[in-house]
């Protein structure tokens, strides 16, 4: 027989309540934008002020948990989002989607301030794996049903158009096409069915043209979900990654002298940005100025010293300028290592 102890218990229970809280906000939410007119759509965006409290509650719970107990609540934390954003989605109106109104950087904003705390703690490493899957699941989601979302929406407005404004003139055309082809049938003519087939042609050619710029549309959108957003998000956790205690332990970069009598430069060498990968983590190489390995010249002390941030050299900490920093991070590429000459 399974006992809980009073602290399992109240665990259990304000488990309980937030499941059942989160899940209410957002049927009522979904029913409130159903029942009222397009004007008061802000009402229900009320709802997720609501949800998004929840999370922080919920961190509570999920830090003061084992091991195992964390994984169920972060699985049951993706499955709740999951519901809520389908639910927004789905159910407000035209212009007042959820995607649009509150957008992915805004609404995970809170998943990064729940786990703020458990990520600044002595995190073992396979807690890592757990906490970078939990990101990998809840981006892919979202890019898919973002781009599934944008897609439908013009596809259904082309749809809805050509069956409404189209369906009765193609009844007539094709009536007064039949009555031709027969009539010249009867006569020995076939004049009209080479014209038909003519302007089949061009309006399968004008046809495809569409559903080109619609696939487009589509590809850009996915582009922009797959790319833009991730690498928002690992600015995201570099600010949160920047208190881990695994790394403030590190000890910092210190240079090795220059051979500058055979014109010895060192290159910094910056590592490729794994998804999800918040931290700039870079390798010194050595070369002479005599035959040059093709780089590109930086300087870590170009801005205002007053904001420092810090990146890994070889695996340790080392001081750049925060406009070095930003200028390291839009260099870095997630396909391949770029050398650059940072003096």
């Amino acid at each position: 027989m399974v006992t809980l102890s009073m602290d399992g218990a109240h665990q259990l229970g304000s488990l309980i309540g937030y499941m059942s809280n989160g899940f209410s906000f957002a049927v009522g939410a979904a029913i409130a934008d159903k029942m009222i007119v397009r004007d008061y759509h802000s009402i229900c965006l009320i709802f997720v002020d609501f949800l998004r409290s929840q999370p922080i509650l919920w961190g509570r719970i999920y830090l003061q948990s084992g091991t195992k107990q964390r994984v169920i609540a972060g699985i049951y934390l993706l499955v709740q989002w999951m519901f809520e954003i389908s639910l927004y989605t789905l159910s407000f109106k035209d212009g007042h989607t959820f995607l649009i109104y509150w957008g992915l950087e805004a609404y995970l904003r809170n998943y990064l301030e729940v786990l703020n705390a458990y990520l600044a703690a002595d995190v073992p490493p396979g807690q890592e794996v757990i906490q970078h899957t939990q990101w990998w699941y809840v981006t892919m989601w979202y890019w898919l049903t973002a781009g599934t979302i944008i897609y439908w929406h013009i596809f259904r407005k082309i749809l809805y158009t050509v069956s409404v404004y189209g369906s009765i003139p193609a009844i007539l055309f094709g009536s007064t096409i039949w009555l031709l082809i027969h009539t010249e049938k009867a006569q020995g003519v076939s004049r009209t069915k080479e014209w038909v087939w003519y302007m089949f042609g061009k309006a399968l050619l004008v046809w495809s043209k569409s559903f080109a710029w619609i696939l487009n549309t589509y590809e850009l959108s996915l582009a922009y979900t797959s790319v833009q957003i991730p690498r928002t998000i690992s600015g995201m956790i570099a600010n949160v990654q920047k208190e881990r205690h695994a790394r403030n332990h590190l000890p910092y970069y210190q240079y090795s002298t220059l051979n500058e009598d055979y014109g010895e430069i060192r290159l910094l060498e910056i590592e490729p940005g794994t998804f999800l990968s918040g931290i700039i983590k870079a390798n010194i190489r050595y070369t002479y100025i005599s035959n040059p390995i093709p780089y590109e010249a930086l300087s870590y002390r170009w801005g205002d010293s007053t904001f420092s941030e810090e990146i890994l050299i070889n695996g340790r900490r080392f001081a750049i300028t925060k406009s070095a920093y930003d200028l390291l991070w839009a260099q870095r590429s997630r396909y391949k290592a770029r050398l650059v000459s940072f003096m």
